[in-house]
């Protein structure tokens, strides 16, 4: 779409920048699947996420549909001429490209670190910074989200400052340190009693990444034009193709490794499902209670007091066993065995001669009380840190390692535009000395 150097970063800049326009609304999304309207009475965020990506999918879908159908690329005549080559030959003489594999390497790894511990990234604030309390967590994470994306938005506008004066490759690398900054900078800043400091390592990797992303799709332009004084060949789509392709393999990749992680912190979800169905029941309870005491038809109260106290016995046995299974964790699971026995103790003085308000009050006080019992060990805790911090940092040291063995400097770039240029310019001058002699 451009030829120009700098021109290709500002033409990316613009698409991060309207990306994250829409990105400001995407950390909402668990935050209204968490919403009753979504995953409805004593349902969980499964469920409400399964309609809000019904609902999302029904806005964008014919927005692709309509993107696909009016873009027109600028080059397309040029290309049109080139004659067709097979698949593979085009893919290895694109592989073939030195300063292409540094560059893709780059990316791929630093990305692969950072898509292995996503999800880790949003489970520290719920069951770290709030202890379990996903109502809290979800808010956070929201707002957290919004910050990284009006970050991203204004984060264009340095870089197109920054990168004319350094270099691309210059750029490239202060980006990776500054993620590494920001990674360093969550051994203080992920801290329950103060859960906002969250926000300083997002602002800092949010920059980082529009920084690095930015760049790093430029740069896969400026290795098409190398290519092209050597090949004669314009070949855009192959080298993009392959490219993205590392990208959305590590993604592929990095959902598999993040559930790996997930288990390897010994992170117990058979727990967190079974106070959330715990919770379910008792937010059914209640709001049954509250019907009753405003004068609306009710169901049947006793079956769903029945209901929840099997619930509270299903979670007590499991904390029992995990009790047993960890022995290092013991006073942790004393003190959730505890806060269960309270519940069991508050669910069995229930039953259907009991007060309105009597099972208004005890309900209300489950509830605060449940929130808790999703707590996971100390050990589980640490590790989640010790692997979200850790492993994109580690793999940072290697992406540092391959960009600065990218020898595509701007100096060379710009020499190999003007003898595009001067080439081109040969070309149409025996195109037309060609079509006047005939």
């Amino acid at each position: 779409m451009t030829t120009d150097y700098h021109e290709r970063t500002r033409l990316f800049s613009a698409k991060s920048f309207v990306g994250n326009l829409f990105a400001m609304s995407t950390p909402w999304l668990f935050a209204l699947a968490s919403l009753e309207i979504f995953k409805g009475t004593g349902g969980n965020e499964a469920d409400g996420m399964r309609y809000v990506s019904l609902m999302i999918a029904a806005f964008l879908i014919p927005l692709s549909v309509w993107w696909f159908t009016v873009l027109r690329e600028p080059g397309f005549v040029k290309a049109a001429k080139h004659k067709k080559t097979p698949f593979w030959e085009d893919m290895k003489r694109s592989a073939g490209n030195r300063n292409f594999i540094m560059l893709t390497l780059t990316i791929f790894t630093l990305a692969m670190g950072f898509n292995f511990v996503q999800l880790l990234g949003s489970y520290i604030p719920i069951f770290y910074v709030f202890g379990g309390d996903k109502v809290l967590g979800a808010r956070l994470l929201g707002i957290n989200g919004t910050i990284w994306a009006i970050t991203g938005l204004l984060a264009v506008f340095p870089l197109n400052w920054i990168s004319p004066k350094l270099g691309k490759r210059n750029t490239l690398t202060v980006a990776i340190l500054l993620m590494c900054v920001a990674q360093l900078s969550k051994i203080v800043c992920y801290n329950p009693s103060y859960p906002y400091l969250i926000i300083i390592p997002t602002v800092l990797l949010s920059m980082g990444m529009l920084f690095f992303f930015t760049l790093g799709s430029s740069m896969v332009g400026d290795i098409c034009d190398e290519d092209e004084l050597k090949t004669s060949y314009r070949a855009e789509g192959s080298f993009y193709s392959i490219f993205w392709w590392f990208i959305k393999m590590g993604t592929a990749l990095a959902s598999f490794v993040a559930g790996s992680l997930i288990v390897l912190t010994m992170f117990d979800e058979a727990q967190v499902t079974k106070v959330d169905s715990l919770q379910g029941n008792i937010r059914e309870l209640h709001r049954e209670v509250i019907s009753r005491k405003d004068g609306r038809p009710a169901g049947n109260l006793e079956e769903l007091i029945i209901k929840a106290r099997k619930r509270s016995d299903e979670l007590m046995s499991r904390l029992e066993f995990k009790s047993r299974e960890n022995k290092n964790s013991k006073e942790h699971y004393k003190m959730l065995i505890r806060n269960i026995k309270g519940v069991n103790y508050q669910l069995a003085k229930m039953n259907t001669t009991s007060s309105l308000d009597f099972l208004d009050r005890r309900l209300s006080a489950i509830e605060r009380e449940i929130v808790f019992l999703k707590k996971q060990t100390p050990y589980t805790l640490l590790m989640m840190r010790v692997f979200e911090i850790g492993l994109p940092l580690l793999l940072s040291i290697f992406s540092i390692f391959f960009v600065l063995r990218y020898s595509l400097t701007e100096k060379r770039s710009h020499e190999i535009k003007d003898l595009l240029k001067q080439r081109n310019m040969e070309r149409l001058k025996d195109e037309d000395n060609a079509a006047i002699s005939r």
